[in-house]
């Protein structure tokens, strides 16, 4: 059970970082709030929250997107202001793969994403953010 929760944990740690549509989202200093629910857990685990600065170099390049370990990028769709992605991790007890869609709305933005785990068990992250004004 602790390599589940240091899974998510790690998940929820990357999740924020893998949004970047240059019309619609602008650089400097955010508030990321993540809220986790898995079916079948005994206890809710509480929303996280931190901050990420993300540069207009990031943001234009579209090289916010940051892959650990064994973690590929799949696809990434932009539409509007909507942006979807698949990602799959490798690990010792087979793949685990992340879908979401997040909309972008300049200063804020709101998704969700779904991960799949190798066991079969699925955890979906609410994901919400806000620019709180320049890196510091």
């Amino acid at each position: 059970m602790n390599k589940i929760f240091a899974t998510i944990y790690l998940i929820a740690a990357l999740t924020p970082c893998a949004f970047a549509a240059p019309a619609h989202m602008q650089p400097g200093e955010w508030q990321i709030t993540t809220r986790m629910v898995m079916p079948g857990m005994p206890v809710a685990m509480p929303p996280m929250s931190h901050r990420y600065c993300y540069t207009k170099q990031q943001i234009e390049q579209n090289k916010v997107v940051k892959h650990q370990g064994n973690c590929k990028e799949q696809h990434t769709r932009i539409n509007g202001n909507t942006m979807s992605w698949k990602t799959i991790c490798a690990g010792e007890g087979g793949a685990m793969t992340m879908t979401g869609e997040i909309t972008l709305m300049g200063t804020s933005y709101t998704g969700k994403t779904t991960t799949e785990m190798p066991n079969g068990r699925k955890m979906t992250s609410y994901i919400s953010g806000k620019r709180l004004g320049p890196c510091k």
